[in-house]
């Protein structure tokens, strides 16, 4: 109590940032879904998002800042690892002895690694975005690939309905 909240518990980095806010809500603007790190006094961080209004005194004029702060620290946490797991694994994938490729649901290129670019002397640009089919594919060939496309896509219907 008495102590400056943003100069105790707030990062140097982000001192400026907080006040910022406190002192544009003692202007009559309400700030919602900032977010900020708050540092314990064992120095473990948490993640918050503020929500911050302006408390009027009785003669309507702009007396205090009220602050709604609620921690989305594990939620942070998660997105940081899911990131990291992205990364490796297209990562992986890029990197893979094999010629990996994946396709969207319109039959499009949306994944073209390393080995696949090595092999087929398609890069990756030249074939992002566009019908693997319909492009690359020889004509002689294509109904055939479409088919097993199409039982491919029905296959993994199936696991998945199974799998519920």
């Amino acid at each position: 109590m008495g102590k400056s909240l943003v100069e105790t518990c707030i990062n140097p980095e982000y001192q400026g940032g907080v006040s910022k806010v406190f002192v544009k809500t003692l202007r009559d603007e309400d700030t919602a879904n900032f977010e900020f790190p708050l540092f314990s006094k064992n120095d473990n961080r948490l993640d918050i998002l503020l929500n911050a209004s302006t408390r009027l005194n009785l003669v309507s004029k702009a007396s205090r800042v009220v602050g709604v702060g609620q921690s989305i620290t594990k939620i942070r946490q998660a997105d940081r690892s899911r990131k990291r797991v992205t990364e490796d694994l297209r990562s992986l994938i890029d990197h893979a002895n094999a010629p990996i490729f994946g396709i969207d649901v319109h039959w499009s290129v949306i994944v073209w690694n390393q080995a696949a670019s090595g092999i087929t002397g398609y890069t990756n640009k030249e074939l992002l975005d566009k019908s693997l089919v319909q492009t690359y594919i020889n004509p002689e060939y294509q109904g055939f690939v479409s088919k097993l496309f199409i039982l491919t896509e029905t296959l993994f219907s199936i696991i998945e309905t199974f799998s519920l």
